[in-house]
């Protein structure tokens, strides 16, 4: 059975958010992995690294806009030719 608009539109939602949220936790780790290093220093260079590059979390709009740029390329009628398309 084809999935209705509403249906569609709420797997790009996910997907987006899906999509934020790995790159949030991707960014995390390699933070958590400079303030491990960093640790070792004991010193307010560590306090100032965690203050200036903590990765912020992705918010609602974030999501909105990856889902648009997602929606875009699924309505696209006219797809630019690439490697797979020729």
């Amino acid at each position: 059975m084809p999935k209705t608009p509403y249906e569609i539109r709420l797997d790009v939602l996910r997907l987006a958010n899906e999509i934020a949220s790995k790159d949030f936790n991707s960014k995390m780790e390699v933070f958590a992995e400079e303030v491990t290093t960093m640790r070792q220093q004991s010193d307010w260079s560590t306090v100032n690294h965690i203050r200036t590059n903590t990765p912020k979390m992705y918010s609602v709009d974030d999501i909105k806009k990856q889902a648009s740029s997602l929606y875009e390329f699924v309505i696209d009628k006219n797809p630019k030719k690439g490697k797979h398309n020729e």
